[in-house]
């Protein structure tokens, strides 16, 4: 039996799941950018959308997962408040090397990383897998599949991908 004053507090101990509307301002950038022509938004990663600062403006971003049309390959938009062009990560070929090619679909979940160090794995010159540590200054996403996966931040100018073991 559950003692009398353990039932007063369980409301305050069940956590709420997280906010995930699309929110009337990305809705507004979705439909000026006509992205319903290329893309569909899709529940792959397993929750709707992610909220946070992730540039660092004060202003709430949001990331949802999508599937480009034309293709299937899954990838991310990422949508900045108060910026007319959203990021697309995963969806197409992507300008840099700094982001994940093609396709996301490997991702079977994604998270908020809020930790201000983490570390990206890569090889050296003699080709030994080695880790460096990488300062993050803001919320950044975290993608896995359970046994690989990787982390996206923003720099301050543009995103980059850091790849990982998990």
């Amino acid at each position: 039996m559950i003692p009398f004053t353990l039932l007063l507090y369980l409301p305050l101990l069940v956590s709420k799941p997280p906010h995930t509307a699309f929110p009337a301002w990305a809705q507004v950038q979705w439909q000026q950018q006509k992205l319903e022509q290329t893309f569909s938004r899709n529940n792959y990663l397993r929750t709707a959308l992610l909220q946070a600062d992730f540039n660092g403006d004060g202003k709430v971003d949001v990331a949802i997962p999508v599937v480009w049309r034309a293709t299937g390959s899954q990838g991310v938009i990422i949508f900045h408040q108060g910026q007319a062009a959203p990021f697309m990560i995963g969806t197409t070929s992507n300008p840099t090397d700094e982001l994940p090619k093609g396709n996301l679909a490997w991702a079977n979940q994604w998270k908020l990383f809020t930790k201000q160090k983490t570390y990206e794995v890569y090889l050296d010159k003699q080709e030994t897998l080695r880790e460096r540590p990488v300062t993050l200054r803001y919320p950044a996403i975290e993608f896995s599949d359970g046994e690989k996966g990787g982390v996206l931040y923003w720099t301050g100018t543009r995103y980059r991908w850091l790849y990982q073991s998990c």
